[in-house]
Formats: C-alpha cells, sequence, structure tokens
C-alpha cells in the first residue's frame, strides 16, 4: 500500500434527486437559491454552517457597502433589505449608522447580524430551498461535460444528491475544484499578494469597574505589530473593530493557509482590545469575536471570460451581461473609485462544464477585479442571475452554459421592485458605455 495515498471505493446512497443543487450560502448562494426556486425549480442549498449569510452573518461583516443606492441588486436582494427594515435591523431610523465616504463616492449600511440569518432562513423557506446545514461538500460526479451528483457528508454520513445543474457559490470554487476545473493563478499579475482576510472584534460598553482580564498579549511570542482597525458603531453601547491584516499574506484558500489565518488573527485579539482601551478607557470590554474570519478572496475559478480590472475601470458593457458592478477596487495596495461596469455570464460559466455556474468571490475574474465584485449586494445579483439562467435553460431543455442573457437581464428586471426597474434597464443596457 502506498504511504503517500489511500484508495477508497463505497457505493452511497441517493439522499434527494433535484433540479438544482447550490453550495455556499453566503449571499451568491442565496440569491441563486431563491431565484431558481421561485422559477419552480426543486433546489438543494447546501451550507457547511449552522446559519446562513457566510460573511454577512458568520464573519461579522455587517455592513451592505456600495457606491450608490443599494436599489437595483436584484428581487431577492431587494426581499432581503426590506425584511431587514421591517425588522428594525437596518438604517440610522433604528440606531443603524450608514457611514459616507465622500471622496470614493462610497455607502456603508450596518446592520445586525443576529437578525440577518433569520432572514435568510426565512426567505429560503418561504420559496421552497431544501436546507442541508452542517453540510460538507466532498465530491462530485462527472459525465463527460457534465455534473450528474453531488456528493456531501453531515451528521448521516456520505450521501449523493443527483443534479440536473449546479452553482458553486462556495466562495473558493470548492466545486469546480473538485470537478477539475481551471483555477485562476495565485500569482496574478494585476495584484501580487492576496486579497487580505479581516476579522470582527465586537466590544460593549459597561460602567467602570476592574478592568477586564484578557489573555497575554501575542506581542510576547508573535514579532507582528497590532493590526490597524476600523470603528463600526452599533446601538446599545457597542462597537465592532474590523481589524485589517493587510501585510499578512495568509493563502486562505488552502486548508492550511486559512488555519494559520485563523489562529494568527485570533491570537492577537486582545492586542486589538487593549489598543483601543488605551484609547477610549478601560470600560469597553471584549464582548464576541465573530465566528469566521471575512474572506476576500480564496480561489477563482477559470470561467469562458476573466473579468479583468481593465474592464472594470473602463465601465465595461458586454453583450451577455446579467448583473452590475459599483464598488470600489478595495485592496491594501489599491483604493480607487471606478464607474459601473457589467459583469457578463460568460464569468460565471465555469470552463469546460455545461451545467455548472459560479456566483460570489469564486467567479471568473482577475484579482483586482474581484476586489470591486466581491462585495456582498454584487455577489447576491450574480447569484440571482445564475439561478434564473439555470431555470430558465432547464425549462428549454439547454444546458445552463447555452442560456440566454437577454431573457436572464428581462427577469431580473421584471422581478425587481418596479422603483428599481429604471436603475437596472440603464445598468444592463448592452453596448458602448454613455
Amino acid at each position: 500500500m502506498s504511504h503517500t495515498s489511500i484508495p477508497i471505493t463505497r457505493t452511497l446512497p441517493v439522499r434527494d434527486q433535484v433540479d438544482l443543487v447550490v453550495v455556499g450560502a453566503g449571499m451568491g448562494g442565496i440569491g441563486a437559491a431563491c431565484a431558481a426556486a421561485r422559477a419552480g425549480l426543486r433546489v438543494v442549498l447546501v451550507e457547511r454552517a449552522a446559519l446562513l449569510g457566510g460573511n454577512a452573518t458568520l464573519g461579522g461583516v455587517g455592513n451592505w457597502c456600495y457606491c450608490g443606492p443599494l436599489a437595483g441588486q436584484g428581487a431577492v436582494f431587494a426581499d432581503v433589505l426590506a425584511l431587514q427594515r421591517q425588522l428594525g435591523s437596518i438604517d440610522p431610523e433604528h440606531g443603524w449608522p450608514m457611514r459616507i465616504n465622500q471622496e470614493l463616492g462610497r455607502e456603508n449600511h450596518l446592520f445586525d447580524t443576529h437578525v440577518l440569518p433569520l432572514v435568510l432562513q426565512h426567505l429560503c423557506e418561504r420559496d421552497g430551498v431544501t436546507l442541508c446545514l452542517h453540510t460538507d461538500l466532498v465530491d462530485v460526479v462527472r459525465d463527460g461535460r457534465r455534473i450528474t451528483a453531488v456528493v456531501i457528508h453531515d451528521r448521516s454520513g456520505l450521501a449523493a444528491l443527483r443534479c440536473r445543474a449546479v452553482v458553486d457559490a462556495s466562495g473558493d470554487g470548492l466545486v469546480a475544484q473538485r470537478a477539475g476545473c481551471g483555477v485562476l493563478d495565485v500569482a496574478d499579475r494585476s495584484h501580487p499578494d492576496l486579497l487580505a482576510p479581516s476579522l470582527m472584534v465586537y466590544l460593549r460598553r459597561v460602567a467602570a469597574g476592574a478592568p477586564q482580564q484578557l489573555l497575554a498579549d501575542a506581542a510576547t511570542t508573535d514579532p507582528r505589530p497590532c493590526p490597524r482597525y476600523s470603528v463600526w458603531p452599533e446601538p446599545h453601547d457597542r462597537i465592532g473593530l474590523k481589524t485589517k491584516w493587510e501585510e499578512w499574506h495568509f493563502d486562505c484558500g488552502s486548508g492550511p493557509g486559512l488555519t494559520q489565518a485563523e489562529t494568527t488573527t485570533r491570537r492577537l485579539v486582545p492586542a486589538v482590545v487593549r489598543a483601543y482601551q488605551q484609547q477610549h478607557g478601560d470600560n469597553w470590554i471584549l464582548d464576541h469575536v465573530a465566528p469566521i474570519l471575512g474572506l476576500r478572496e480564496g480561489r477563482r475559478i477559470r470561467g469562458e471570460h476573466v473579468l479583468t480590472v481593465d474592464e472594470v475601470r473602463a465601465g465595461a458593457r458586454f453583450e451577455d451581461a446579467v448583473a452590475f458592478g459599483a464598488f470600489t477596487i478595495d485592496s491594501a495596495a489599491v483604493n480607487e473609485r471606478v464607474p459601473p461596469y457589467q459583469i457578463p455570464l460568460r464569468s460565471l460559466i465555469a470552463s469546460g462544464l455545461d451545467n455548472l455556474l459560479l456566483a460570489g468571490r469564486c467567479i471568473s475574474a482577475d484579482r483586482l477585479a474581484m476586489a470591486s465584485a466581491r462585495v456582498m449586494a454584487t455577489c447576491c445579483m450574480e447569484g440571482t442571475a445564475a439561478g434564473i439562467a439555470v431555470a430558465q435553460s432547464l425549462a428549454a431543455g439547454l444546458e445552463p452554459c447555452a442560456a440566454d442573457p437577454a431573457a436572464i437581464r428581462a427577469a431580473l428586471i421584471a422581478a425587481a421592485p418596479v422603483g428599481d426597474h429604471e436603475l437596472m434597464q440603464e445598468r444592463l443596457a448592452t453596448g458602448v458605455m454613455p
């Protein structure tokens, strides 16, 4: 027997047979699952965690950041916003600030990360999406250019989900990698350094008393300086410190790299808390730390078209446009305002497979293009477009790679709130930029 590999062969039970499996329940996966289910497909949403929302919930990134109004991101995102407002978990009138960066034209809409999982679960259940929580993707079954089943693992063991199509919204392109799709080079000429993660550290203000006891500063064993942070105010005397690790080059798309990132950043939490206390007083104490890092980059999958930073900077328009972005190029080295630009369907189609679409951080884009397109509102629109593409193509007896972009755009606009139609028509209009 080889000491470097172990062959495994087993027969797996088929848990279900559905139209679409969506892997990853961040905002891209939520958009894809809900949009496809609303179009009548049987949809299973596979999520490794206990909660829906990804970075927006478990990552503690309670901020819809965008350049300009949040309107026009599609029906699913509009429903999320409407429910957040109904529950008083977003907007200044409910104590959740909206901050504006005039220089970059950025709006930051802070929200309650504890309420959002309830909102997302409600939408999925209302739309008829079957949830598989605490469930890991293990592998895929591939027949030529098609994925015919997804192998999962949960408390019941290994099982297979037979499907007609898959949307990979895992953030790391896990489905695509298991299927043997090409991965864009980690050494990206547009930006040599990986986009760094952040860690949300939450403090609350209490009555003056004995200083909070924390573990010893990591500086005694880690020579790197305390990271910088930005302050995100919340109601009820609470704040979030978004710690930034921009000089530290973690490869969060690999298993060892992600473990290193999680352990290293958490080791320095006491130093972050003490740094804030030194400026603002000992009555600010540690409340909690987000369960996962806020990841900006894992692995980007090679698609039929690689969206480039030059296209983003030019406000590119495409004949097969199905989504758009407007956020700044946001990395450690670059912080740059860009015009609205379109995202083509080809960047959502995994190269070499006919029934695998991409949504979220793993779409086909170079690093600096992803540094803009990665924000959660844009990811949700990409997912919504992917879900519609699957539903329309399967209804027509086609593979998702052959979906009609014009029909996807029409469906996106028709399903959105009436007040969003004009903006969406302008942003999704193909041809030369005005």
